[in-house]
């Protein structure tokens, strides 16, 4: 009889132990599982991440290039326009600008013509 308890004790301790074993097996598997899921969603992530920079640095590109060449236009038409002047306009326009600028008080400059 007791022989018989030890055999059922000894019988329920295998199958403990290969429950436990399968626990742990299906435990490593499941961890592996979501390691794997969890570095997919980060690469996943970092491609989403650079092609937003990439579509970002693409647009703030296409910006100031269309600043830079609308400020090259009115620069341009400014320079076409300032070429256009005559001797006596330029002049004129000079000595305004001196005006505004020499020391003294500006009704001073009465006798330069403006």
């Amino acid at each position: 009889m007791e022989s018989d308890i030890l055999a059922k004790i000894l019988q329920a301790e295998r199958e403990i132990q290969t429950k436990i074993d399968t626990a742990r097996q299906t435990c490593r598997e499941q961890i592996q599982r979501l390691k794997e899921e969890a570095e997919e969603r980060i690469v996943q992530e970092e491609r989403l991440v650079s092609e937003q920079c990439k579509r970002s640095l693409a647009e703030a590109d296409e910006l100031a290039n269309k600043k830079a060449a609308a400020l090259l236009e009115t620069e341009e038409r400014k320079a076409e326009k300032l070429s256009s002047l005559t001797d006596e306009a330029l002049k004129k326009v000079v000595m305004k600008q001196m005006i505004s600028i020499l020391p003294g008080e500006k009704h001073d400059r009465t006798h330069v013509q403006g």
